[in-house]
Formats: C-alpha cells, structure tokens, sequence
C-alpha cells in the first residue's frame, strides 16, 4: 500500500509539475488526498474481490498467520487452542464416525479463515482511516500557508542552489588541475624513487659480492696460518728428530773410529804377534828338539792369540752390523717422515691451489 500510494504522489507530482508554480499549495494538497482515496478505495476492492478464493498458505506466503492476528494492538486467540476445545467436545463424534468428524474439521477450518480475512479487512479499512486522517492534516497545513512566500523562498532556495552548483563546479575544476599537478609530482617522485631504489639494489649486490670476496679471503687466509702453523710444527718435529739421529750417527761413527783404532792397533798387535810367532816358530823349530814343552807354550800362547784376534774381529764384524743397521734404520725413518709430511702436506697444498 505505501508503495502504491508513493507511485501516485509521484506521478502526479510529475504530470503537475509545470503548473504548481503558477498554482497554489492547496491545490496540491488536493491532488495528494484525492490520489490516495482513488487508491485506497480501488485498493479495497480489489481486496475484496480475491479476499474469497485465497487459501491458507496465501496468507501465510503472505506474511500473516492463521494462528494468531493482530487487530488495533490485540492479538486474536490461537486457531488451534480454538480447534483443540472444539475438537475435545466433539471427540466422542469422530470415534463414531471419522467421516462427519472430517467434514466437520473442514467446515471449521472455513470458518477460521472467513474469520480471519475479517479480521484483516478490519486492519486494513483502519491504516487506510489513518491514511486519510493523515492526508487530510497535510492538505489544511499547505492550505493555510501563502502561496507567493513559499514559491520566492522556493525561487530563492533554487538560485541559492545553482550558485552552489557553480561553486562546487569551480572547486571541481580547480581540484582537477591539483589533482593532475599532484599526479605529475606524483610521478616524478616515484620514478625518482625507483632509480634511487635501482641504485640501492646495486649497491646492495656490490656490498653482497665484497662481502663474499671479504669473508674468502678470511678464509684463505686461515687456512694459510693453519697450513703455516702445521708446517712448523712439522719442521720442528723434523728438525729435532734430525737433530737427534744427527747426534747418534756422530756418537756412531765416533765409536766407529775408535773401533777403527781398536782394530788398527790389535792388527798391529796381531802383525808383532805374527812376528813374534814367526821369531818364535824359528826359535822352535831350532830349539824343537830341545824343548818340546817351549814348543807346546808357544802353540797355545799362538792360539791364545789367535782366539783373541778372532774375537777381536768378530767383535769389530758386530760392531760394523750395529753401524750398518744404525744407519738403515735411520735412513729408513727419516725416508718415512719425508714422506708423511708429504703425505700430509699434499692435500693441504692442493687445497691452497685450488682456493688461489
């Protein structure tokens, strides 16, 4: 209903626009009533004239119940707290006789929806009374007031109007051109800041790659002191143990020398012996006949010398194999840790190759 009612103010607003200017405020107020009667009433017929074949679920698709209807702020009984009392009274009919009981069911469920729809014409023809009431208070309030001041307040309000028009069209003008200068610094701050942030990309890529080099050389440079560190502590090792074998081979062929004199000194003891038994062997042989037992002293001083000799040069035969050994074995060792250093050293020195 207010739907129809705000077409028709519309329309009619419309189609008399062109003559409220010249007419009075009343006559609008007229056409406002006159409107909203015509619909009202054309409203009410057509009410009336669909009210009888609707159905319950019109009236509950369209919004209002059968259970419960509210008329000038009070609610009707429940239909079915109604049907329940009914249906209590007849109880005893419909276990007689189910089909009366329907039939009956049927009539009284007709009954409540006439019942109903009365009840919701009463509200209707109410709102349409205050709608009519309403309609009227508005045509005595625009019939009592003067025409000529409403329509030079109205002229005035609209020149006030298309001066703030004109107003507001400068402003939007001038805003436009601030907008297009602010674009245009707004562009050229930010392709200033996209080269200023291309430069920092740069330089940031820069400081990336010095940094890289800064901490390889660190590390070559540790692994150099390292390398460094190990090689002297290999070198000292070396060097003592050189040292060492150094001192041996001299206390070595020291004893080698004395033995050398020892050997030298009993083969002079063995050539004054050789002649000493060769005196002697001629003084046996001269004296053989003589004394046998000069022969046999001299025989076993001859063997008692020959047993020392003997020993004599086994002793200095030990001494060479001692010497001989001596020197294998350190020649052997020091072959052994040339090598292990090398062994060592190899991948180290590899390293620093490939890091160069």
């Amino acid at each position: 209903l207010g739907d129809l009612i705000a077409s028709c103010v519309t329309n009619r607003i419309s189609e008399h626009s062109s003559s409220i200017k010249s007419s009075s405020l009343p006559r609008l107020g007229d056409l406002i009533a006159s409107c909203v009667t015509n619909r009202i009433s054309e409203h009410s017929s057509s009410i009336k004239s669909s009210s009888l074949p609707r159905s319950t679920s019109d009236y509950r698709l369209d919004g209002i119940g059968l259970d419960s209807v509210t008329y000038n702020g009070r609610k009707t009984p429940d239909a079915h707290l109604a049907m329940n009392g009914d249906t209590a009274r007849q109880l005893p009919l419909q276990l007689k006789d189910p089909h009366v009981s329907q039939l009956i069911g049927v009539f009284e469920r007709k009954i409540l929806i006439l019942k109903n729809r009365e009840l919701e014409l009463e509200q209707l023809i109410a709102k349409k009374d205050d709608s009519l009431r309403q309609s009227e208070r508005l045509r005595a309030l625009y019939s009592n007031q003067s025409n000529d001041a409403e329509i030079s307040n109205l002229r005035q309000l609209l020149s006030d109007y298309e001066k703030q028009i004109d107003e507001s069209n400068a402003v939007i003008k001038t805003m436009g051109l601030e907008k297009k200068e602010n674009e245009k610094a707004y562009e050229s701050v930010k392709k200033t800041v996209d080269e200023k942030q291309t430069e920092i990309d740069s330089l940031v890529e820069q400081l990336a790659k010095v940094n890289q080099e800064k901490n390889a050389l660190i590390g070559e440079n540790n692994y150099e002191r390292e390398f460094s560190t190990l090689m002297k502590s290999r070198y000292d090792d070396l060097k003592s143990k050189f040292d060492q074998t150094s001192l041996t081979l001299i206390e070595k062929d020291q004893e080698c020398s004395r033995l050398g004199k020892d050997i030298s000194k009993l083969k002079g003891d063995l050539s004054a012996k050789d002649a000493d038994i060769k005196n002697l062997a001629e003084q046996l042989r001269k004296s053989e006949e003589a004394n046998a037992e000069t022969a046999k002293e001299h025989q076993a001083d001859m063997k008692r010398f020959q047993e020392k000799l003997d020993d004599r040069e086994a002793e200095i035969e030990r001494l060479s194999r001692e010497l001989a050994k001596i020197k294998f074995v350190f020649e052997k060792e020091f072959l052994v840790s040339v090598a292990m250093d090398f062994h060592y050293s190899l991948p180290l020195v590899s390293g620093l190759s490939v890091r160069l």
